[in-house]
Protein backbone atom coordinates (compact mmCIF):
# COMPACT_ATOMS: atom_id res chain seq x y z
CA UNK A 1 0.00 0.00 0.00
CA UNK A 2 2.86 2.41 1.09
CA UNK A 3 4.64 1.76 -2.11
CA UNK A 4 1.65 2.08 -4.61
CA UNK A 5 1.19 5.70 -3.05
CA UNK A 6 4.81 6.39 -3.21
CA UNK A 7 4.64 5.13 -6.79
CA UNK A 8 1.85 7.54 -7.49
CA UNK A 9 3.08 10.42 -5.51
CA UNK A 10 6.60 10.68 -7.13
CA UNK A 11 4.87 9.33 -10.92
CA UNK A 12 6.32 6.36 -10.76
CA UNK A 13 3.83 4.54 -12.89
CA UNK A 14 6.42 2.80 -15.49
CA UNK A 15 5.50 -0.81 -14.39
CA UNK A 16 8.03 -2.93 -16.90
CA UNK A 17 5.42 -4.89 -18.95
CA UNK A 18 7.20 -7.61 -21.27
CA UNK A 19 4.57 -7.24 -23.45
CA UNK A 20 4.54 -3.99 -23.86
CA UNK A 21 6.28 -2.35 -27.17
CA UNK A 22 6.62 1.06 -26.21
CA UNK A 23 8.79 1.74 -22.88
CA UNK A 24 6.94 4.36 -20.48
CA UNK A 25 10.30 5.17 -18.75
CA UNK A 26 12.27 7.56 -20.90
CA UNK A 27 13.73 11.26 -20.90
CA UNK A 28 10.36 12.94 -21.68
CA UNK A 29 8.71 11.11 -18.77
CA UNK A 30 11.78 11.82 -16.28
CA UNK A 31 11.84 15.66 -17.49
CA UNK A 32 7.77 16.31 -17.14
CA UNK A 33 7.50 14.11 -14.21
CA UNK A 34 10.13 16.76 -12.61
CA UNK A 35 8.18 19.69 -14.11
CA UNK A 36 4.47 18.69 -12.51
CA UNK A 37 6.46 18.14 -9.44
CA UNK A 38 7.96 21.56 -9.53
CA UNK A 39 5.05 23.58 -10.84
CA UNK A 40 3.11 21.60 -7.83
CA UNK A 41 5.94 22.79 -5.03
CA UNK A 42 5.76 26.19 -6.54
CA UNK A 43 1.77 26.74 -6.03
CA UNK A 44 2.26 25.03 -3.07
CA UNK A 45 5.04 27.37 -1.84
CA UNK A 46 3.41 30.54 -2.74
CA UNK A 47 0.00 29.58 -1.47
CA UNK A 48 1.89 29.05 2.20
CA UNK A 49 3.58 32.20 1.88
CA UNK A 50 0.05 34.16 1.27
CA UNK A 51 -1.74 32.46 3.61
CA UNK A 52 0.43 31.82 6.33
CA UNK A 53 2.39 34.77 5.92
CA UNK A 54 5.58 32.86 6.07
CA UNK A 55 7.93 35.08 3.89
CA UNK A 56 11.00 33.47 5.12
CA UNK A 57 10.65 30.60 3.14
CA UNK A 58 13.43 30.05 0.53
CA UNK A 59 15.62 27.52 2.78
CA UNK A 60 12.63 25.37 3.39
CA UNK A 61 12.08 25.35 -0.84
CA UNK A 62 14.90 24.79 -1.83
CA UNK A 63 15.55 21.46 0.21
CA UNK A 64 11.93 20.31 -0.76
CA UNK A 65 13.17 21.07 -4.68
CA UNK A 66 16.24 18.77 -4.03
CA UNK A 67 13.83 16.28 -2.14
CA UNK A 68 11.04 16.26 -4.53
CA UNK A 69 11.90 16.89 -7.66
CA UNK A 70 15.86 16.65 -8.11
CA UNK A 71 16.16 13.25 -6.38
CA UNK A 72 13.56 11.66 -7.76
CA UNK A 73 14.42 12.76 -11.55
CA UNK A 74 17.61 11.54 -10.66
CA UNK A 75 16.38 8.27 -9.95
CA UNK A 76 14.56 7.97 -12.90
CA UNK A 77 17.36 9.09 -15.48
CA UNK A 78 19.81 6.32 -13.49
CA UNK A 79 17.04 3.76 -14.21
CA UNK A 80 16.51 4.78 -17.53
CA UNK A 81 20.18 4.87 -18.30
CA UNK A 82 20.29 1.25 -16.94
CA UNK A 83 17.24 0.09 -19.52
CA UNK A 84 18.94 1.57 -22.55
CA UNK A 85 21.81 -0.08 -21.23
CA UNK A 86 20.71 -3.20 -21.16
CA UNK A 87 18.69 -2.86 -24.81
CA UNK A 88 22.37 -1.77 -26.63
CA UNK A 89 23.92 -4.82 -24.78
CA UNK A 90 21.10 -7.58 -25.36
CA UNK A 91 19.50 -6.27 -29.16
CA UNK A 92 21.92 -5.98 -32.18
CA UNK A 93 20.12 -2.13 -32.11
CA UNK A 94 23.02 -1.18 -29.35
CA UNK A 95 25.68 -1.68 -32.07
CA UNK A 96 23.61 0.22 -35.23
CA UNK A 97 24.51 4.11 -36.22
CA UNK A 98 20.80 4.63 -36.38
CA UNK A 99 20.50 3.72 -32.60
CA UNK A 100 19.83 6.98 -30.60
CA UNK A 101 20.70 6.22 -26.65
CA UNK A 102 19.70 9.26 -25.25
CA UNK A 103 15.78 8.83 -26.55
CA UNK A 104 15.75 4.54 -26.95
CA UNK A 105 14.78 5.27 -30.28
CA UNK A 106 15.37 3.95 -33.56
CA UNK A 107 16.11 7.42 -35.74
CA UNK A 108 15.72 5.73 -38.76
CA UNK A 109 12.40 4.15 -38.59
CA UNK A 110 11.13 6.84 -35.07
CA UNK A 111 10.22 4.23 -33.44
CA UNK A 112 11.16 2.66 -29.37
CA UNK A 113 13.37 0.03 -29.47
CA UNK A 114 12.74 -2.58 -26.83
CA UNK A 115 14.05 -6.44 -26.13
CA UNK A 116 11.28 -7.92 -27.56
CA UNK A 117 11.02 -5.22 -30.69
CA UNK A 118 12.92 -4.42 -33.32
CA UNK A 119 11.29 -1.84 -35.77
CA UNK A 120 13.68 -3.07 -38.85
CA UNK A 121 13.83 -6.56 -37.67
CA UNK A 122 17.44 -6.51 -38.65
CA UNK A 123 17.28 -5.85 -42.43
CA UNK A 124 18.59 -2.21 -42.17
CA UNK A 125 21.30 -2.74 -39.64
CA UNK A 126 24.68 -0.87 -40.36
CA UNK A 127 27.32 -0.47 -38.05
CA UNK A 128 28.64 2.05 -36.15
CA UNK A 129 31.44 4.10 -38.02
CA UNK A 130 33.41 5.05 -35.61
Amino acid sequence: MLDTLMDILLFRLHKKDPEDRIPHLTTGTVVLGGMIRLSILVITMWWISDYWEFHQFWPLFSILVVMIVFYPAYREMSLFSESVESVAESTMCGSCMHFESSAQICSKYDEHITEQYIPCEGMDWEPHSR
